[in-house]
């Protein structure tokens, strides 16, 4: 009887198992419903919490989610429309790449409120009463700026007249 060894062989290497991150619930105590959506635009502007606002108004009963879906899909329906109106030139932006570009990535926290939540809601109430005729001036303190002030309703109506032109009669040419 013949006995063959066989070659030595190395030991296999421990697994390298990853370790899964506990789950911190440090959140508030809330009446707010969690929602499946996540969003990838945490810092909206005063205009698009404008135009949120308009549109939850409007559609009271429907549900958070379901209005972050709707306004995502009228923001992907408009870089389409602009795509097939040859306005975008290449591939247009995804909407992820469209709400937070790269860009403004850099930018962190530096657009945050003093107040927090309760100002950004303030300053949307404030900007909806104007909208609607509703604002009530209250005397200041301060002195009056001579210069005369233009809101942020009139500075968005002038871009978007600036962009057309600028779309109608393309850039100025220097002779």
């Amino acid at each position: 009887m013949t006995t063959e060894k066989r070659k030595p062989r190395d030991k296999p290497a421990p697994y390298q198992r990853q370790l899964k991150k506990p789950k911190v619930k440090d959140a508030p105590a809330t009446s707010a419903h969690p929602t499946t959506c996540t969003s990838s635009c945490p810092n909206l502007t005063l205009s698009d919490w404008l135009s949120v606002f308009a549109y939850v108004d409007a559609h009271p009963a429907m549900p958070q989610c379901d209005i972050l879906t709707t306004v995502e899909n009228e923001v992907a329906t408009s870089l389409q429309d602009l795509k097939n109106r040859n306005r975008i030139f290449g591939e247009p932006p995804s909407l992820d790449e469209f709400l937070e570009p790269a860009e403004e990535q850099g930018v962190g926290d530096s657009l945050e409120f003093e107040g927090g939540d309760k100002a950004i809601v303030a300053a949307v109430k404030q900007e909806l009463a104007e909208r609607a005729g509703e604002v009530i001036e209250i005397e200041s303190d301060e002195e009056e700026d001579p210069e005369p002030e233009v809101s942020r309703v009139e500075t968005l109506a002038l871009c978007r007249r600036l962009e057309g032109a600028c779309l109608q009669f393309g850039l100025p040419t220097s002779t």
